[in-house]
C-alpha cells in the first residue's frame, strides 16, 4: 500500500511524503524558484478552443518565445464549462509579452526577416539532405507533361 501525502507550506519549502511502510522521501525547492520580473509568466491571449491557442503558441515558439497554452484540456473535454474557466489562455513570459503580442497582432510581418534569410524550400531540402535530394518537378521527366497527379489506391 503507498501512502502519498502533501503538507502546505510556502513554495520555497515544499515538501512531500511517500510512505510504503519503508520509504520517506523530502522534497524541496530552493528560492531561486520564486517567480521573478523576467520569468513570471502572464496570459497573452485567450482562445475559445484549445486548436487556436496551440496555432499561437506554435507561431510564438518559431520566433524562440517560451509560451504555454493552459485550460486546453478542460475545453476539449467539457466545452460547455470554457467560458467559466476564462477560455483557453496563452501564457508567454512577461520580458516577451511586447514582441509577442506584437508577432499574434500581426503574423504575417517579418521585421527581422531580410532577403538573405529566405530560403526556397528546395535549398532547405538541399541542406538538410545533401547529396540524397532529388528535386520534385511538376512535370513529367519522360514525356514533360505537366498533367500529373498521384493515382490512390486502398488496400483492403
Amino acid at each position: 500500500m503507498l501512502f502519498v501525502g502533501v503538507c502546505l507550506l510556502p513554495t520555497f519549502l515544499q515538501r512531500a511524503f511517500f510512505w510504503n511502510g519503508e520509504i520517506s522521501v523530502t522534497l524541496q525547492h530552493s528560492l531561486q524558484d520564486e517567480p521573478t520580473m523576467e520569468n513570471q509568466m502572464i496570459t497573452l491571449a485567450t482562445y475559445h478552443t484549445a486548436f487556436e491557442a496551440e496555432l499561437a503558441r506554435q507561431h510564438l515558439e518559431n520566433w524562440g518565445i517560451v509560451s504555454f497554452v493552459n485550460d486546453q484540456h478542460t475545453s476539449s473535454v467539457l466545452p460547455p464549462l470554457t467560458p467559466s474557466i476564462g477560455y483557453v489562455k496563452l501564457r508567454c513570459r512577461e520580458s516577451d509579452a511586447a514582441k509577442a503580442f506584437d508577432l499574434l497582432m500581426n503574423p504575417s510581418a517579418n521585421p527581422e526577416l531580410t532577403e538573405k534569410d529566405t530560403v526556397t524550400i528546395e535549398e532547405r531540402f538541399q541542406n538538410t539532405m545533401g547529396d540524397d535530394y532529388v528535386p520534385v518537378h511538376s512535370y513529367c521527366p519522360k514525356c514533360e507533361s505537366t498533367e500529373i497527379y498521384r493515382k490512390n489506391l486502398v488496400l483492403i
